[in-house]
């Protein structure tokens, strides 16, 4: 069976790293190293320093792709284990059905296990569709997304600025990884990423660091999904995920235009096209928030609502300095 390091990238959580630390000790095949990468103000190195499998290292920068990276490079197995740290097993054979899936499958560059959430603040806070609940208007929810660019992918695709599907609902091939858990070969995790980029994640406007790193991984292999739960994901009423919706709609408004000139490099695809797709897509998500809003008021939309036009704007104003970020092609070989 093949060695394999997990990286935690936490900040400011140390009573839950320590539990997921417990679990990890409980597991039934255990990590070479536990690489935790802590950009919390308090270093706390004293808590790891006699635990023989732990590497600690206190970061100065609060970035969450920043920390996976230099969790990377203090790595030396083969296969790694990214993890958030409020994510909880709840399977302790999950790391050995994660491996098995490496050793079956020599194509494979990539691992997504699934997880569940244990209370989903966020969705409960998010605003739901009335094109959804009406029957007759859901009939045309499908022509609005076509006209709109927000067209239907198939399971496990990607496409322009940031869209993806739905994950599979059973075991397949995916082009994302979607947060706190997935798992990647070493020789392969950063291969092609553009770290020229890095400067949008130092920003408060950033949003998708996993994202992006799974559509890079799965232009040059294949990531495989994992239907059944090994993982539960215990989600905080306190993360800007679930505090405040209109920062989450900024940060994934504006890093939507970039998802999508990354998205055109790495698929040999025209920078114009990604452009045009951001705006006219764009321009259909506001005009269902617009409807959905003219259909039953709600404050969460508005704040949806806001954030995204502010994500927006900020993201046409900053288009050059993002499309320049591409051409410099910064990325690892």
């Amino acid at each position: 069976m093949s060695e394999f390091d997990i990286v935690i990238a936490t900040r400011d959580r140390l009573e839950s790293l320590l539990i997921l630390i417990n679990q990890i000790y409980q597991s039934s095949v255990l990590p070479t190293n536990i690489v935790i990468v802590d950009s919390s103000e308090n270093n706390n190195n004293h808590l790891f320093i006699d635990s023989p499998l732990i590497k600690y290292f206190h970061f100065d920068r609060q970035n969450k792709l920043r920390q996976q990276y230099f969790g990377y490079k203090q790595c030396t197995s083969p296969i790694l284990v990214f993890i958030d740290d409020d994510m909880r097993i709840t399977n302790f054979d999950c790391f050995n059905f994660i491996l098995k899936n490496y050793e079956n499958d020599e194509d494979l560059s990539g691992v997504q296990p699934n997880f569940i959430y244990k209370n989903s603040f966020f969705e409960q806070k998010l605003p739901k569709s009335k094109f959804r609940e009406n029957q007759f208007l859901k009939k045309f929810s499908s022509l609005f997304k076509i006209i709109f660019l927000r067209k239907i992918l198939a399971q496990g695709k990607v496409s322009y600025s940031g869209l993806k599907a739905n994950k599979p609902i059973s075991d397949g091939y995916i082009e994302w990884f979607y947060g706190p858990i997935f798992s990647a070969k070493r020789n392969q995790i950063f291969k092609k990423l553009n770290f020229k980029a890095l400067e949008v994640f130092d920003t408060d406007f950033a949003y998708g660091e996993d994202f992006l790193i799974g559509m890079t991984l799965s232009t040059h292999g294949n990531i495989r999904y994992l239907s059944e739960s090994y993982f539960l994901h215990e989600d905080s009423n306190r993360s800007f995920f679930t505090e405040d919706i209109k920062a989450y709609a900024k940060r994934v408004a504006y890093s939507r235009l970039f998802l999508g000139f990354e998205y055109s490099r790495l698929n040999s695809k025209n920078f114009f096209s990604a452009y045009l797709h951001y705006n006219v897509s764009f321009f259909g998500l506001i005009l269902g928030l617009i409807l959905n809003q003219f259909l039953s008021y709600s404050k969460s939309r508005s704040d949806l609502f806001s954030g995204y036009l502010l994500g927006y704007l900020n993201a046409i104003k900053d288009r050059k300095k993002l499309k320049e970020f591409i051409d410099e092609e910064g990325f690892q070989q």
